[in-house]
């Protein structure tokens, strides 16, 4: 498919430097002449500084920060918070992972899955009873290998799914060796085919084991995108990160190599004879003889103009990756320069993180509403809630910003106010308002630590002046 030949730059990089090495010539070419011998030295020198998947990583984390928020859960599915994949992980669990993979593919699959049921007889109440529970699967772009949607105008709605999986299994010959069975699952919206494959069978191929029945009536799968292209389709969100970290690789190959040599001392030997150059030993301790009086040896040594210009070449590419990883925190439409127009920018662009969180918080709502349709609940009320604001700020001293607001437009309590400090990190969690404070408006923000001087009236001061002038008269 068109996507795949986006992701395969994508996961070598996910894999770190060993991936980047087993690839070999596809992402370090081999130079015109090169042996074999010398491009494997090359190749074992030269490392990857992996910005890109640390970038991924590191933006990934900052909106899980704190656990996601999900309200409105109906009773049946609150075991959804913490076991919502059956193995015991969070559903915050699986909205990182959710993350994870739609900015590295552009797009993230979820299914919500339940378990087989052998027999058809079980009442509502008896399945309720049985212990049954819809679970969530996050399904990797490169494991939803196909699919078919409808015809007709308007919003394409999935009628098929091909989805790969594998597990291990004992091997039927050998009793502590184990196999892999790989199995594709069609799924229809009224039944499910599984087709098996084991490597242990003669002439193997694909063989439907299993048709369960679907009796929600669609396709249980929800996808969020951050680089959406198509329907189903996208593409990776950090591509351009990706080329550049690659740029990178390749250059620090050149850099590794060239300081390797230059680091190596090379001699030079002029004026011997070709049978004086036989059996001479360089190192301490040695004599080197000949006949010729104009016979020298020295050191060739590398000026290093090369080495300093690959080191600013490696530092530019790094400036470079440095800046793409930052798009995803910094909105889009923020280089207008006054602190208005920022935030008028930032309040009506998002980030690619920020796209992305909001769509994965929609494909968790639909997850929800699934598995309340599973389980014949109404789940459609969910709602899901990661990150707050996961733009960089425009404001220096956000702390200016929320006394101008609190006393200029009387909108806020000094609770809200202290509850709006502490979400954005100004204060601590544990910060307790003193019932003996000064009232809302008045004297806010003023000096209270000494006692109020009262201003003299203007009688008092005519007063002063005529006693003063009394005083004087009598001297």
């Amino acid at each position: 498919m068109e996507m795949s030949r986006y992701w395969e730059l994508v996961e070598t990089l996910r894999g770190g430097n060993d991936a980047m090495r087993a690839a070999g010539e596809k992402y370090l070419p081999r130079q015109p002449k090169e042996t074999q011998e010398a491009y494997k030295q090359r190749l074992n020198m030269t490392f990857l500084f992996n910005l890109y998947w640390r970038t991924i990583q590191s933006v990934s984390g900052l909106a899980f920060i704190k656990p996601i928020s999900v309200t409105n859960v109906p009773p049946e599915l609150e075991y959804l918070e913490f076991n919502a994949d059956g193995t015991g992980r969070s559903i915050t669990e699986l909205a990182y992972d959710m993350t994870i993979d739609s900015l590295q593919y552009g797009k993230a699959h979820a299914l919500c899955d339940f378990p087989t049921v052998e027999t058809d007889e079980l009442s509502l109440a008896e399945f309720r009873a049985s212990g049954f529970k819809p679970y969530f699967t996050v399904v990797s772009p490169r494991n939803v290998i196909g699919w078919r949607t409808t015809s007709a105008p308007g919003t394409p709605v999935l009628q098929q799914v091909r989805v790969t999986d594998h597990k291990v299994a004992p091997s039927d010959y050998n009793e502590y060796a184990e196999k892999d069975v790989f199995y594709v699952r069609v799924i229809h919206p009224s039944f499910t085919e599984i087709y098996e494959y084991d490597p242990e069978m003669k002439d193997a191929t694909y063989e439907l084991v299993k048709v369960v029945e679907n009796t929600l009536g669609y396709i249980p799968l929800t996808t969020a995108y951050a680089n959406k292209t198509d329907f189903m389709a996208a593409q990776p969100a950090m591509y351009d990160l990706a080329q550049v970290n690659l740029r990178h690789y390749q250059s620090s190959s050149d850099q590794n190599f060239a300081l390797h040599f230059s680091r190596v001392a090379v001699m030079l030997g002029t004026g011997f004879e070709s049978d004086e150059l036989e059996g001479i030993e360089i190192g301490p301790n040695r004599m080197i003889v000949s006949s010729n009086t104009d016979a020298n040896v020295k050191y060739v040594e590398h000026t290093g103009k090369a080495i300093g210009a690959g080191r600013q070449d490696l530092q530019d590419l790094e400036t470079q990756m440095s800046l793409l990883g930052a798009d995803l925190l910094v909105s889009k439409g923020v280089s207008r320069m006054t602190a208005s127009a920022r935030r008028l920018d930032q309040a009506e662009t998002m980030s690619v993180l920020q796209l992305a969180l909001r769509s994965i918080e929609q494909s968790i709502e639909r997850l929800y509403k699934m598995a309340g349709d599973w389980l014949g609940v109404d789940a459609s009320d969910v709602s899901v809630n990661i990150g707050e604001d996961m733009s960089t700020t425009t404001d220096p001293n956000p702390v200016n910003s929320l006394i101008s607001f609190y006393k200029e437009t009387g909108l806020m309590t000094e609770e809200q106010l202290l509850q709006e400090a502490q979400r954005q990190g100004i204060l601590s969690s544990y910060f307790e308002l003193d019932d003996d404070r000064p009232s809302q408006q008045e004297g806010f923000g003023e000096d209270l630590s000494s006692e109020p001087v009262e201003e003299p009236v203007e009688e008092d001061i005519d007063e002063s002046l005529e006693e003063e002038e009394e005083e004087n008269q009598q001297q």
